[in-house]
């Protein structure tokens, strides 16, 4: 019980008190996933943060998509290597598009993502029992591998320690082909050398 008569620390009262969340859908959504309820009590901050990360992807997936459709309206090219390509042969200038509504959403999008396999990569350690820090990569310096870390983990993980292993290291390694080295590639070239000149 709660002596309201006495001063209390805000923080303390946090603990104390029964929560309401007032929130936007998409943090509803998220949570509707990523629900900390369902999972063991020490996993509350890392699902947690699975969700905040997620509803990030969502927001900013969403704000591309309208960022873009909108410039579409007003007569927005998707192809500038086609204008390029069009001026004369001998030019003076190159034709640059700057949307920056559109770039940093993306780039904010691509990121969330990133740290969402990250966060969920950890997960691994409480079921393979072997630390995990996040979708790294690992292999030769020209030719790393996305993810290489979290596969070669499970790929070192008994079939009896964890029942799902082949069937996650299958769907990992279906998902990388299909977008997640693209993906993590494109955030790669924004954090570590900036946006200019990639899109």
């Amino acid at each position: 019980m709660v002596d309201f008569n006495k001063r209390l620390d805000p923080f303390e009262l946090k603990t104390k008190l029964p929560k309401i969340s007032i929130t936007e859908d998409n943090l509803w959504s998220a949570f509707f996933i990523f629900n900390p309820n369902e999972y063991h009590p020490s996993l509350e901050k890392q699902i947690r943060s699975c969700a905040y990360r997620y509803a990030a992807i969502l927001n900013h997936g969403k704000a591309t998509i309208g960022e873009i459709q909108k410039q579409l309206k007003k007569g927005f090219t998707v192809d500038f290597t086609m204008i390029n390509q069009e001026l004369p042969t001998k030019q003076d200038f190159f034709l640059e598009f700057n949307y920056p509504n559109i770039l940093s959403n993306l780039e904010a999008f691509l990121i969330a993502t990133k740290s969402l396999l990250d966060v969920l990569s950890t997960l691994l350690t409480h079921k393979i029992g072997k630390k995990i820090t996040g979708f790294h990569r690992k292999g030769p310096k020209d030719k790393p591998i996305y993810g290489g870390r979290v596969l070669n983990a499970l790929k070192n993980t008994k079939e009896s320690k964890f029942p799902h292993r082949d069937k996650l290291i299958s769907l990992i390694e279906h998902h990388k082909k299909l977008w997640i080295d693209n993906l993590i590639a494109m955030r790669d070239q924004i954090a570590w050398w900036g946006a200019k000149g990639f899109y």
